[in-house]
């Protein structure tokens, strides 16, 4: 499947996707997309360019929930291949428009509020004493390779939507005559009388279906009749599971990764260290550099006013706050470190003494999990290691059997099939359907072709056209059989519904149910509850059932067909809440109709936001950084 988009990204067809992309941005006021001025900025929104970094991070950001939530390892070039990445680039310009919007109108967060909102993040708070702690905001800004200056302006368009979508919320509510029609609504009330009518109370014999009709409806449904072309393939496809029992792990490769490894068949270690505190971040920094040249460490500490604290032997689990452990399991052995952030009015230099490894589980206790994996790792490499071999075989115009022979891979041929993957018989070949693309590329061989490697993801094929079996249509005797019964049940619906139309005719001119229930010898049915739009299928009644039910008047009728008949019936009473009841009902759908009335009014605050701010685009450069991103041909 990314293939396919790869390659149409690539083709002829990405021309005019990208002329679509433009056209829909120049349908929304973003126009001068030709531009010069721009250098290698996407785009422009007021006095603001968007740049390849930022579209970067809002692409990043996607990626981490798709893989969180599908719990995968999707990729830039997979996201990019996949067409996602124009809509990234077209939200973030709609969004950099409503925000240039808010400055404009003078609704710019203030310097103080962008500040406390940063102070207040979760992930730049010590976990010593809860305050702001600007290594930790450094070390975030490092391993997220963005400068203070893109952040803070982040944090700043994130206060601007989010106060106004929180303005939004604190100001709307909805009329209670709307939320009175809500209620109203979802709370109605309706009781039926119905009965079923089946194939047993038709007043009249259906006719026989004789010669003529059969060739007469045989002619009609030619069209249907129609079998489509078949094809008929073998193929030998590959995945690095039929690897695995080629592979061997010697005792050797097991000893050197159970000694990669070791730390991971390891129980905790325990670390014995000393700490010296000091009352400021800079009498620390001077002591350490004494401590460092071997001063002796309880002169260094009397000397700027530090206290020498009680030698600790713990685990880092053992050691409180979590990232007081995290530092001296961080710190070197033997050398004074630091300083770091105790409890925000002190500041602790650490020396570790010695590290006591924890027990080891021997290489017999853990080497078949070791072997296991070792022999997984090397299928894999020796099935990427295959593509060559395969490619080479093709070029050597080697016929399938004997690929098969060389990758000890068995092949499979499978009877002809449509373009769905079903035999004529209606049963669907799971073995070829389950490799993608297997089918639609093997459709496009000629007869006793021969496919190149294909990669289907996590497998590769070689597929071959045995055999076309070109389309027909089946001879009448071939297919009389079958006729007769569609035939005769085409019948039987006609009656059953000629039956239908005219106890419904009755009822409307003033008919009464119970009297056409009378005339067929059948009872008339009332639930015992009443139905609801809500109303679950226990009831009897399907969602389209119910929807038939709500969809006519007091004393109308209806007809809803079922597995053996017909349910004709009428609406015999509708009820709905008291005014005590629907006020009641009232308050919570005012709650859940705000987060509407919110959403309308940002979709109007957008359409002024476009044609206010004066938007411009690279075309050229957001082409080049689409390409840039998808995966090489």
């Amino acid at each position: 499947m990314l293939t396919l988009f790869r390659n149409l990204v690539r083709s002829k067809v990405a021309l005019v996707l990208i002329a679509l992309l433009i056209l829909s941005l120049a349908a929304f006021g973003i126009t001068d997309i030709f531009s010069p001025g721009l250098g290698n900025g996407l785009a422009r929104v007021g006095d603001r360019t968007i740049e390849a970094s930022e579209i970067d991070r809002a692409m990043d950001a996607q990626l981490d929930r798709i893989n969180q939530q599908n719990n995968a390892n999707f990729t830039r070039a997979q996201f990019a291949d996949s067409g996602q990445l124009v809509q990234t680039i077209s939200t973030e310009i709609s969004r950099q428009t409503v925000v240039e919007f808010l400055n404009q109108s003078g609704m710019e967060p203030s310097a103080q509020s962008i500040q406390d909102r940063i102070r207040n993040i979760p992930i730049f708070r010590s976990q010593i004493n809860g305050s702001f702690d600007v290594n930790n905001y450094n070390r975030f800004l490092q391993n997220s390779r963005v400068t203070e200056a893109e952040f803070v302006r982040s944090i700043e368009e994130e206060l601007a939507l989010t106060t106004l979508s929180r303005g939004f919320s604190g100001a709307i509510d909805p009329p209670k005559s709307i939320a009175d029609l809500t209620m109203l609504y979802r709370s109605e009330n309706r009781r039926i009388a119905y009965m079923t009518v089946t194939l047993d109370n038709l007043t009249e014999e259906i006719s026989e279906t004789t010669e003529e009709e059969l060739r007469d409806f045989y002619t009609e449904q030619q069209g249907n009749l129609l079998q489509p072309e078949r094809r008929a393939f073998s193929i030998v496809a590959v995945n690095a599971s039929d690897f695995i029992h080629k592979v061997e792990v010697t005792d050797e490769e097991l000893e050197n990764e159970y000694q990669a490894q070791l730390s991971r068949f390891s129980a905790p270690s325990t670390r014995t260290y000393d700490l010296l505190a000091f009352p400021s971040e800079s009498s620390a920094r001077q002591a350490i550099g004494e401590l460092l040249a071997d001063e002796p460490p309880a002169e260094v500490a009397a000397k700027y006013s530090g206290q020498p604290l009680p030698t600790e032997i713990k685990k880092q689990n053992e050691i409180t706050p979590p990232s007081l452990g995290e530092e001296v399991y961080s710190a070197p052995v033997g050398l004074w470190s630091g300083p770091v952030s105790l409890n925000g009015t002190q500041w602790a230099l650490i020396n570790v003494r010695e590290e006591e490894p924890g027990d080891v589980q021997p290489l017999e206790e853990v080497q078949d999990i070791l072997r296991s994996e070792l022999q997984v790792f090397k299928a894999e490499q020796a099935y990427l290691d295959s593509f060559d071999m395969i490619d080479d075989t093709l070029g050597s115009g080697l016929p399938l059997e004997e690929i098969s022979e060389l990758l000890e891979s068995p092949i499979y041929t499978f009877p002809p099939i449509d373009p769905n993957g079903f035999t004529e018989d209606g049963l669907e070949v799971g073995a070829l359907t389950g490799i993608d693309g297997a089918v639609s590329y093997g459709f496009d061989l000629y007869p006793d072709e021969t496919s190149f490697r294909q990669d289907a993801g996590d497998t590769q094929f070689i597929i071959r056209l045995d055999e076309v079996v070109d389309g027909y249509i089946p001879e009448f005797e071939d297919v009389k059989d079958d006729l007769s019964i569609v035939l005769e049940r085409r019948k039987q619906s006609e009656a059953l519904g000629e039956l239908a139309d005219g106890i419904t005719s009755r009822l409307s001119d003033g008919g009464f149910l119970t009297a056409e229930a009378e005339k067929l010898g059948l009872d008339v049915l009332r639930p015992q509850q009443a139905l609801t739009r809500n109303s679950p299928q226990q009831t009897g009644f399907s969602r389209n059932a119910i929807e038939q039910i709500f969809a006519v008047g007091l004393d109308d009728h209806f007809a809803i067909p079922t597995n053996t008949g017909l349910r004709i019936g009428v609406v015999e009473a509708i009820d709905f809440p008291d005014s005590n009841t629907l006020d009641a009902l009232s308050q919570s759908a005012k709650s859940e109709l705000t987060p509407t009335f919110v959403s309308e009014l940002e979709n109007g605050l957008f359409s002024v936001a476009r044609d206010t701010v004066k938007t411009t685009t690279n075309d050229q450069a957001i082409q080049d950084y689409i390409d840039q991103n998808m995966s090489p041909e």
